[in-house]
């Protein structure tokens, strides 16, 4: 028997074998991958319109609950608020009942206090006509009632009064009752009319003034309380003066006004605005004549400012020798203020600082001229001039020239000195011209010198230049004292 006999491969016929067998293993590899690759695409389409039906659908619902919630939601706002415009249609109602029955409650609250004025001015009217028949007589004029003599008749004392201050013989039956007090008499009278000693009595108690007796009418408490008020008011000069005609307080506002009744509250509020309104005119007219007399002062004291050297002095060297600036400030220092200002204007008086009037006269002085210049040109020219130049202006002073026959007097300190016919000026016997070393008193230096012409001699800047700080010191010292 034969044995199979092994085949031989050699190592090429192998790696042949091989790579045949992994060729054809690629190719079906190929195969199934392309068929692979085809069926995830078709899934994954599906499930995109899987998706996208889902959304869809899903879109749709919550739009369509989204709707429902939203009907359901202004359903119910709907319901409430128809309930609400329901109730507020009641309350509406019932509000505008409410104003109606307010208003009325109002009409009503207003005719029943205008019937509750009337009734109580029928009331009082009543009251006052059962009171007509009486008077009251006080004053000084009535003794004092004695303790012993408590069983006195008081009818035949105020018969003596009467007869006394009055001159009327009274009669003593219509005296219906009589109570004496401790300074005043009642007395009620059987008779009111003409012809009655009441009436009479009433009619000429003005010719008891200053015999210390007076009579009035008997008064209800609030009539009488409406004649107290009016008494304050004439006390206080607002009213020109008040009475009582049969039981009717009267008021007289002006001396030239007519008598006007005052029955009730209502035309004692009218009276009383009346009276406001007249001390308002009165405050406006006064202050009117203060601007007035104000604005005529003005141009008074302007000129007195101008004019006056000793007025002027002090606010012109307080602005630096500003003449117009100094009189404007002088002015309004002393303008006059209303009435109703003038308390607090006289406790704050204008002052001026001591400082800024230093600062100026030393600016005005060192705009001087040294002493060895020459005077400036036409300083002494002009009648009775003397013009000191500043910094900020100029002041003039003007002297009068005596006239003929004047009697001549001594100078005092301040004047100017005037020179005799010779043109010069001498000293006093003993060698002394006003100070007590023999050398000239401040007020005399300070003195301008007057020629027999009138005219005012021209100064050398050297003592215009003393002067001036002789000026200074006094101004300083006389607003420090001030201040």
């Amino acid at each position: 028997m034969g044995r199979n006999k092994r085949k031989n491969n050699s190592p090429l016929q192998r790696d042949e074998s091989k790579s045949r067998r992994t060729a054809d293993e690629n190719v079906d590899d190929v195969d199934a991958d392309g068929c692979s690759q085809g069926g995830q695409e078709d899934q994954i389409a599906e499930l995109k319109e899987f998706i996208r039906n889902e959304n869809a659908r899903s879109n749709k619902s919550l739009a369509q609950e989204i709707r429902r919630c939203n009907e359901e939601r202004l359903t119910a706002i709907e319901t409430s608020l128809s309930f609400a415009m329901a109730a507020n249609e009641t309350m509406a109602k019932r509000l505008v009942e409410v104003e109606q029955r307010a208003q009325r409650a109002e009409e009503n609250l207003a005719h029943c206090a205008r019937r509750l004025c009337l009734v109580e001015e029928q009331l009082d009217d009543v009251q006052q006509r059962e009171l007509q028949d009486w008077l009251i007589f006080s004053g000084p004029a009535i003794p004092r009632r004695s303790q012993s003599g408590r069983n006195e008749d008081s009818s035949r004392l105020l018969y003596a009064i009467i007869h006394q201050h009055m001159g009327y013989e009274m009669d003593v039956a219509q005296l219906r009752e009589v109570y004496r007090d401790e300074r005043q008499i009642r007395v009620r009278f059987s008779a009111v009319g003409a012809g009655s000693d009441r009436y009479h009595m009433v009619r000429n108690k003005t010719k008891l003034r200053g015999t210390g007796l007076y009579i009035r009418e008997r008064l209800t408490p609030f009539r009488q309380k409406l004649f107290n008020e009016l008494m304050r008011f004439k006390m206080a000069r607002q009213i020109s003066t008040v009475f009582t005609r049969d039981g009717t307080v009267f008021a007289v506002v002006g001396r030239r006004d007519q008598p006007r009744p005052v029955r009730t509250e209502a035309a004692m509020e009218r009276l009383i605005r009346q009276l406001m309104d007249i001390e308002l005119d009165d405050r406006q007219q006064m202050a009117d004549q203060d601007s007035r007399r104000a604005r005529a002062i003005e141009p008074e004291e302007a000129s007195r400012s101008g004019t006056t050297p000793a007025r002027q002095e002090g606010p012109a060297l307080a602005t630096g020798g500003d003449t117009e600036r100094s009189a404007e400030r002088h002015t309004e220092q002393h303008r006059p203020v209303p009435a109703g200002d003038r308390v607090g204007a006289e406790r704050e008086e204008p002052r001026q600082s001591v400082g800024d009037g230093v600062m100026a006269v030393e600016e005005a002085a060192a705009e001087l001229p040294p002493a060895d210049s020459p005077p400036p040109a036409g300083s002494g020219s002009g009648f009775g001039s003397l013009s000191v130049s500043g910094s900020g202006g100029a002041w003039t002073g003007r002297r009068r020239a005596p006239s003929v026959g004047e009697p001549q007097r001594a100078p005092s300190d301040g004047e100017p000195r005037r020179a005799p016919p010779g043109g010069e000026l001498r000293a006093p016997p003993g060698g002394r011209s006003g100070g007590c070393d023999g050398r000239p008193s401040a007020a005399a230096e300070r003195a301008p010198v007057v020629g027999e012409d009138g005219r005012l001699q021209a100064l050398a800047p050297s003592k215009v230049r003393q002067r001036f700080r002789g000026d200074l010191r006094q101004f300083v010292t006389v607003h420090s004292k001030s201040d």
